[in-house]
């Protein structure tokens, strides 16, 4: 019944928010995984802004990332990193969601900016860049 999908999404969004929170990119993917193969859990646009965020904060969606651990062998991914991963998630997730919030928006520029930032990332030098409150237009949504 429905009690049951909403007790599967409460267990796992917080897991989920955890790895992403501590920057635990193989933990976050394998619990997106979980949470797709699990009748009845929906995802949110902003599930997959949290998910791309944390590849994207962590570097690991750079030409240079290397590889997630399991993500192609034990996940199921085409590519285990880079542009390649950032592309699947993407196309996962314009089958859930055609819009994110602005909000969401800035999250994952102000994600890609670190991830991006200087070469490989080092960490925390530099955390603070692109997070001022400065607003563009925040009632906009991004098309995805």
């Amino acid at each position: 019944g429905s009690g049951r999908e909403v007790v599967r999404l409460r267990t796992y969004l917080p897991i989920l928010k955890h790895y992403c929170d501590t920057g635990d990119a193989p933990s976050a993917l394998s619990t997106y995984r979980s949470m797709q193969s699990t009748d009845g859990v929906i995802f949110e646009p902003e599930t997959y802004v949290m998910v791309l965020a944390c590849l994207a904060q962590n570097g690991h969606l750079r030409e240079d990332s290397e590889p997630l651990d399991g993500a192609t062998t034990r996940l199921g991914f085409e590519s285990a990193c880079g542009p390649g991963l950032f592309d699947e998630v993407c196309r996962e997730m314009a089958d859930d969601c055609l819009e994110i919030t602005s909000a969401s928006a800035r999250r994952l520029s102000n994600a890609f900016a670190r991830g991006f930032a200087g070469g490989r990332p080092r960490g925390d030098e530099g955390a603070e860049d692109g997070e001022d409150d400065d607003d563009d237009g925040g009632s906009r949504s991004a098309v995805v």
